[in-house]
């Protein structure tokens, strides 16, 4: 029962990178604050539980794949959106029903994030409770690397495509990779979830490793991608037609005309 320990760490330490967050967003008013605290709190944890532990160099080229992970989605992330104060609509619904206080429904908000993170971490929770096999550390980092490379393309072609449009455009992006899936971001962010917990192949806390896709799949599929499109279908015309036509998370040829 050692990894609930960890994991119960796991959720303090992400606790506390939210409570950074929240003080961030207090200073900024950019509820999206805790979007650039999401991958480095995760990479925190990773790094923290690994030197509790001996390290080998397996444990380091893994966690320096999601050290890489983290800073690309937060640099990303505020080069983007926080940087030039976009606008996140995603979050509006969540803080007028939460309760009549709007920086406590942040607060709220931001410790659910927490929860969630510490989930998601689990591949990197219980890392050093094993020593990776050669396979499966080839076969996951190679399935995480690949991952990363195509999570990276996506959100470059979908910040090009928005910021070659005439301001006010409600067009719809379906270049690269936005023509065979319509969150091909998310796709590739969990299968680098499912490269990492890959390497934990051939050891008893394999099943634990999954819980962190399988969580982020959740998060994805039902919280982040139905508001994300709720959003879109209010706001762009076409996005109905889009979404009869392109495929929602995996990326594939929906229909001819997709």
């Amino acid at each position: 029962m050692m990894w609930l320990l960890w994991l119960l760490f796991a959720w303090l330490v992400c606790a506390m990178t939210m409570l950074l967050a929240f003080g961030v967003y207090v200073l900024s008013r950019q509820v999206a604050a805790a979007d650039l605290f999401w991958g480095p709190g995760v990479g925190l944890v990773g790094w923290l539980l690994l030197t509790a532990r001996s390290i080998t160099v397996s444990h380091v080229v893994i966690m320096m794949l999601v050290t890489l992970w983290a800073m690309r989605l937060s640099t990303f992330l505020w080069w983007t959106r926080f940087r030039v104060q976009k606008e996140e609509k995603r979050f509006d619904g969540m803080l007028q029903n939460w309760g009549p206080s709007v920086r406590f429904n942040v607060f709220k908000q931001y410790q659910l994030q927490a929860l969630l993170q510490a989930l998601v971490a689990m591949p990197v929770i219980v890392l050093p409770m094993n020593e990776v096999l050669l396979w499966p550390l080839i076969i996951g980092c190679g399935v995480a690397l690949c991952a990363l490379v195509g999570e990276g393309v996506a959100d470059g072609q979908l910040h090009q495509f928005t910021k070659n449009q005439p301001r006010g455009s409600l067009a719809v992006c379906r270049r690269g990779l936005w023509r065979y899936s319509r969150h091909p971001n998310c796709f590739f962010d969990w299968l680098f979830w499912c490269g990492i917990a890959m390497t934990c192949w051939g050891h008893d806390a394999f099943g634990l490793a999954l819980l962190g896709p399988m969580v982020l799949w959740y998060v994805f599929r039902f919280i982040t991608i139905p508001i994300t499109e709720q959003t879109s279908c209010l706001k762009r015309p076409d996005y109905k037609k889009y979404q009869q036509q392109v495929s929602c998370f995996v990326p594939y040829m929906k229909t001819p005309n997709a």
